[in-house]
């Protein structure tokens, strides 16, 4: 099915079936590339579909006056809500496009969704880069619109390392020194090798390892359907020549699995865990310090490590990013009632003093 609806220069088309055509999939996959978005590829999209049936994709598609792509915004539709494919599992949301045509995409996107409101009642918009081109963008586009958009939860932080400016290196020389004694270590005891898994039954039994040391480390990893997901994931993008899956083996066998992909000039680190018998010989730095490593080589600018500022990723010169959560919803609606009022609740959560959260967390027990 396609909807038309104009907005800043832009048509926007609605689409609604799990195979887009081959030429738009290509030039999507152009404009995320463009964008360095992972998360807006339709691989990513086309994964998730795959492993969530019951989610309908949404696919809002920007085209010049001329016909030619501009932007792709890939969303999915579960039950009247829109969310990124992947939501949780989706470290950022934004679009498809070339950077700098964030604010017309924005535009077009809010038109077009006030065109279809019949559809939907609320999209969620989780984790936008906070202050950056896309949440203006919406942001501009939705005063005076049928669209009124909401923030909605607190903020979460990305962290990356810039390769050009500070190198892949870790940030002091005692650091480095620790990792060069520990890998000594490890080495005088064990046959140790790095390595990048390539071959498709490789990656299917890293992946298998990856999987089942999420779960000893920590109690559980990916629910089934995330790890259909992730396995799909990976597939596509072994195929694109995308995924960069680090390898540390010990004694002939995998100890450590650092999942992530290329796309542009930036390397992401996606998903890792080792063997807990290894910790003390500081196995996941060191897959984590090769990953760096192996992507400078490469020509990369950058290593994304994604969402959260967990203690481990200090040890590298980290450039940290915020990003903040939002809920666009119809005006005239009940969801925009509940949306408000969860943004009022939250608002009036994070202006508590801090001891003050810690006592209504335990008492609501969340």
């Amino acid at each position: 099915m396609n909807r038309r609806a104009p907005g800043a220069g832009l048509r926007v088309e609605v689409f609604t079936g799990e195979h887009p055509p081959d030429p738009l999939v290509r030039r999507w996959r152009e404009l995320a590339t463009v964008a360095e978005n992972p998360f807006a590829l339709p691989e990513w999209n086309a994964a998730w579909v795959q492993a969530n049936p019951a989610e309908t994709p949404f696919v809002l598609v920007c085209r010049e006056r001329m016909g030619d792509v501009a932007g792709v915004v890939p969303l999915v539709l579960r039950g009247r809500r829109l969310l990124a494919a992947g939501e949780q599992l989706a470290d950022w949301c934004g679009p498809a496009c070339a950077p700098g045509d964030e604010a017309r995409v924005a535009a077009a996107v809010v038109d077009a969704l006030a065109a279809t409101a019949q559809r939907w009642d609320v999209w969620q918009l989780d984790r936008c880069r906070t202050g950056g081109a896309w949440i203006d963008g919406l942001t501009r586009a939705s005063r005076g619109s049928a669209v009124k958009l909401l923030p909605n939860r607190g903020e979460d932080v990305l962290v990356a390392v810039d390769l050009l400016r500070d190198g892949p290196d870790l940030t002091s020389a005692k650091k480095r020194r620790e990792l060069e004694r520990l890998g000594r270590r490890l080495r005088e005891t064990h046959d140790v090798a790095l390595r990048r898994s390539t071959a498709p039954e490789q990656i299917e039994r890293d992946l298998d390892v990856l999987m089942r040391l999420r779960a000893e480390r920590w109690g559980g990893g990916f629910d089934p359907t995330e790890e259909a997901f992730v396995r799909a994931l990976a597939a596509a993008f072994a195929r694109l020549g995308l995924l960069r899956l680090w390898v540390l083996d010990v004694d002939g066998a995998a100890a450590g699995v650092l999942l992530g992909w290329r796309l542009g000039t930036r390397a992401f680190a996606y998903s890792q865990a080792f063997d807990p018998a290894y910790e003390r010989l500081g196995v996941g730095m060191a897959l984590l310090a090769h990953g760096v490593r192996d992507s400078a080589e490469e020509g990369c600018a950058c290593f994304d490590m994604l969402r959260g500022d967990e203690h481990f990723k200090s040890s590298f010169h980290i450039s940290p990013e915020p990003v903040s959560s939002y809920s666009a919803v119809r005006r005239r609606s009940l969801a925009r009632l509940e949306a408000e009022a969860l943004a009022g609740a939250h608002t009036a959560y994070h202006r508590l003093a801090p001891e003050r959260r810690e006592r209504l967390r335990r008492a609501l027990r969340i």
